[in-house]
C-alpha cells in the first residue's frame, strides 16, 4: 500500500509542473488573442479558438409574421470566411403581411458569457471566434429572439453600395461634419465619408450612427422603390455573406415597398447597462418587436 502512494505522489509531482506549464501557454495563448482582437490585425482568431455552431437555437411560439433578420457591418477582408470585427450590429425586423418594419440598434460592446471562452466576450468580436451563426446563438439566448437569418457586408461593398445609391442624405453635428471631411451645408455623404462616419468612436452616437445611417438609406431606398431596392442589392451582394435567399431578399422587398399603405418605419437602440446586456432585454424585445 506504501509503495503504492509513493508511486502515486511521485506521479503528481511529476505531473503538476507539465500542467502549469500547459495551463500558462494556455493564458498566453488566450492573452494573444484578446490583444489581436483590439488591434487592426486581419482575421485575430487562431483555428484553436474558433467555434463551429449548427444551432442559433431559436426561441419556440414567437409571431411567425414577425422575420428577424441580423445585420452585420464587418471588416472582413474576405467574406467567403467572413471572419471579421462586427462594428455594426443591427436587428432588421419586419412584419412580412403590413410591411411595418423596425431597425433595432444593438450595443457592440456589451458583453455576452460563452461556455466556450474563458471570459465573456464583446458582441463585436463573437463574429470573430464563431461567425454570424455564433452571433445569432448568442443574441437569441440573450433577447429571446428566433433569429435565423443574417447578412453581413464588408466595408468594400458598404462604401460600393452608397456610391450606387448617389450617396446618402444625413444631417451631421459640427464635430462629425469636420470628422468625415465633408463640406459645410452639405449632407450627402458618398461611400468614402459615410464609412467614416460609421467608424467613428466617440459620443454618445456611436451605437447610433449606424443605425442612422442605415435608416437614412432604407428610406432613400423606399422613394426609389423596387428598381432602387434591386439596384442596391446588387451593389452589395458581391461584399455579402447571407444565407438569405434571392427568393427571400424579393419577398422582403415587396413586403417592405409593395403595400398600397405606406408601412411604418422605426428606429430603436437596446439599451445596456455596465457594459452588459441587461436581464430585462428579452422583455424588451417582446414588447417592442412583438407588441408583448
Amino acid at each position: 500500500m506504501k509503495r503504492w502512494l509513493s508511486a502515486l505522489m511521485a506521479l503528481v509531482l511529476t505531473l503538476l509542473p507539465v500542467w502549469a506549464c500547459a495551463q500558462q501557454m494556455s493564458e498566453d495563448e488566450w492573452a494573444m488573442v484578446t490583444a489581436a482582437l483590439a488591434s487592426d490585425e486581419n482575421d485575430p482568431v487562431p483555428e484553436k479558438w474558433r467555434i463551429s455552431v449548427r444551432d442559433v437555437r431559436p426561441a419556440p411560439n414567437l409571431d411567425e409574421k414577425i422575420v428577424n433578420i441580423l445585420l452585420l457591418g464587418t471588416d472582413s477582408a474576405d467574406m467567403r470566411e467572413n471572419r471579421g470585427r462586427a462594428d455594426a450590429l443591427l436587428l432588421f425586423s419586419v412584419n412580412v403581411q403590413t410591411g411595418d418594419a423596425k431597425l433595432v440598434s444593438l450595443p457592440e460592446t456589451a458583453r455576452t458569457a460563452l461556455p466556450e471562452l474563458p471570459e465573456a466576450m464583446r458582441l463585436k468580436y463573437l463574429n470573430c471566434f464563431g461567425g454570424p451563426m455564433l452571433v445569432m446563438r448568442q443574441i437569441n439566448q440573450a433577447l429571446g429572439l428566433n433569429i435565423t437569418r443574417y447578412c453581413a457586408v464588408n466595408f468594400a461593398g458598404f462604401e460600393a453600395a452608397i456610391d450606387e445609391m448617389g450617396g446618402v442624405w444625413l444631417p451631421l453635428t459640427d464635430r462629425e461634419r469636420v470628422a468625415v471631411d465633408i463640406e459645410d451645408g452639405v449632407e450627402r455623404l458618398d461611400g468614402r465619408q459615410a464609412l467614416r462616419y460609421v467608424k467613428l468612436r466617440w459620443g454618445e452616437a456611436v451605437t447610433d450612427r449606424p443605425r442612422k445611417l442605415l435608416e437614412a438609406l432604407l428610406r432613400q431606398v423606399t422613394v426609389q422603390g423596387i428598381d432602387g431596392a434591386f439596384s442596391l442589392m446588387g451593389a452589395l451582394l458581391p461584399a455579402t455573406d447571407t444565407n438569405l435567399t434571392i427568393a427571400n431578399l424579393t419577398d422582403l422587398l415587396f413586403a417592405l415597398l409593395g403595400q398600397e399603405t405606406p408601412p411604418s418605419f422605426e428606429t430603436l437602440a437596446l439599451p445596456s447597462q455596465q457594459g452588459m446586456i441587461p436581464q430585462d432585454a428579452a422583455a424588451w424585445c417582446r414588447a417592442v418587436l412583438y407588441g408583448r
